[in-house]
């Protein structure tokens, strides 16, 4: 899947899908990168395929993790998504429509972190805003 027409002050940090019977819900739009702020509601699934049957409503929802380095309007009007049926490759869009206004904060926002990195970025955070 990718963002079609992505700004370019905007960064995806990943790209995830959650079956929705085995997360209980899906979500609009929230702040954050949840597999790492919330592990234990939001594991970080499995690199794999996802299949669903043939005319079927997928059991899928996609989380896509993104900062966006300046302040203005965005809009994620547009997604492009792949797939293959039959052994043959094929895209369909799917349209969104969503809009985000980003204004100046007044201290840094939440720094990304992937399990890999240090949590030296928390600290640093937490002295920012005077903890």
């Amino acid at each position: 899947m990718r963002w079609v027409g992505k700004p370019a002050a905007v960064h995806i940090v990943n790209i995830y899908a959650y079956n929705y019977r085995q997360l209980g819900h899906g979500i609009d739009a929230t702040e954050g990168n949840l597999p790492v702020a919330c592990p234990k509601e939001f594991p970080a699934p499995p690199d794999h395929l996802l299949c669903d049957p043939p005319q079927a409503d997928s059991a899928w929802f996609v989380l896509i993790a993104f900062t966006i380095s300046k302040v203005g309007r965005y809009h994620l009007n547009r997604v492009k998504i792949g797939y293959i049926t039959n052994g043959h490759p094929g895209w369909q869009y799917q349209n969104l429509t969503i809009t985000i206004r980003v204004h100046d904060p007044p201290w840094p926002g939440p720094i990304p972190r992937s399990p890999s990195r240090p949590s030296a970025d928390n600290r640093r955070l937490s002295r920012a805003r005077g903890g």
